[in-house]
């Protein structure tokens, strides 16, 4: 963790860090800026901008391509469904599914404000599993989504800035599991508990990715 508790030292002479990503994680290709506070808010455990995310999620699809599971795993980008009115986000989430393989499931973080959520969304199926830190209920269902199923044995968010590194450890429970038994495993509740400990290794994880990127 020392690059990351050193993060401000780092970018001291440089605004922001700046990459793209390939078209690979979204469809198209990815403009990233990390800025110094993103870096300070990731090293005292703060809430977390959306391409903080957006890095980890991009770690985590070439754990899935180390594990040959792409075919059962897509992502979409959580600042698709924050711009423009109700109508354009639902064209650019609908255009993202549609480059999906049947059967395979999408992540999709969501920021409702102040609050960082997860949907894992089945096309196929026409189903979404919702997953709020705070395990609150969705219970809105669409023609598009006829079944939303909450999962109400993930493990609850510690304090009130956690919520994005409690959705970075869903995703990479999510990504761990080769059987994809989570969706039993979460349906009902239980006594399973992240720790610090747990959040400690997204952010190690998280630190040493983007280390990667520090010459772009």
């Amino acid at each position: 963790m020392k690059w990351l508790s050193g993060g401000n030292e780092f970018l001291k002479d440089r605004a922001t860090i700046h990459t793209k990503l390939s078209k690979d994680l979204f469809g198209t290709e990815r403009k990233i800026a990390l800025f110094r506070s993103d870096l300070f808010a990731f090293t005292n455990v703060q809430e977390v901008a959306g391409d903080t995310i957006v890095m980890y999620m991009s770690f985590l699809r070439e754990k899935l391509k180390e594990s040959n599971m792409l075919n059962m795993i897509g992502f979409v980008d959580p600042s698709s469904l924050g711009v423009g009115n109700s109508t354009d986000r639902s064209r650019s989430f609908s255009a993202a599914l549609k480059r999906g393989k049947p059967g395979q499931f999408f992540l999709v973080p969501y920021n409702t404000g102040k609050h960082w959520i997860l949907s894992v969304v089945s096309p196929s199926e026409e189903l979404v599993y919702f997953m709020d830190p705070m395990k609150r209920r969705m219970d809105v269902t669409t023609d598009e989504w006829r079944t939303i199923v909450n999962q109400y044995g993930i493990p609850e968010q510690i304090g009130d800035k956690s919520c994005g590194y409690f959705i970075m450890l869903y995703m990479r429970e999510i990504v761990q599991d080769k059987e994809q038994n989570w969706t039993k495993k979460w349906l009902t509740r239980g006594d399973e508990k992240y720790t610090m400990q747990d959040v400690d290794v997204v952010r190690q994880e998280w630190a040493e990715y983007v280390l990667k990127f520090t010459s772009n």
